[in-house]
């Protein structure tokens, strides 16, 4: 098993979310929204510079409809 930096997850993390909400036309506001969470909080993760739980990445994920699996599967 590949073992990463927590940074370096947060970072790939966030670089997967962004390119999903672009693409879907949506704003950091409106996602931010719908998790019930600020504006900046959301920023932060897709900066990677936010730790987050598993529970939250998984929101993340239904509202982009992203496959975490996916996402998970690079880092195994």
């Amino acid at each position: 098993m590949k073992i990463i930096e927590n940074s370096e997850c947060q970072t790939a993390f966030g670089d997967y979310i962004k390119n999903a909400r672009e693409g879907k036309n949506l704003t950091q506001t409106e996602v931010a929204e719908q998790l019930g969470i600020g504006q900046s909080y959301y920023s932060r993760i897709e900066n990677g510079t936010r730790n987050l739980d598993f529970v939250v990445a998984i929101k993340i994920c239904a509202i982009l409809e992203l496959d975490i699996q996916t996402f998970i599967a690079r880092y195994l």
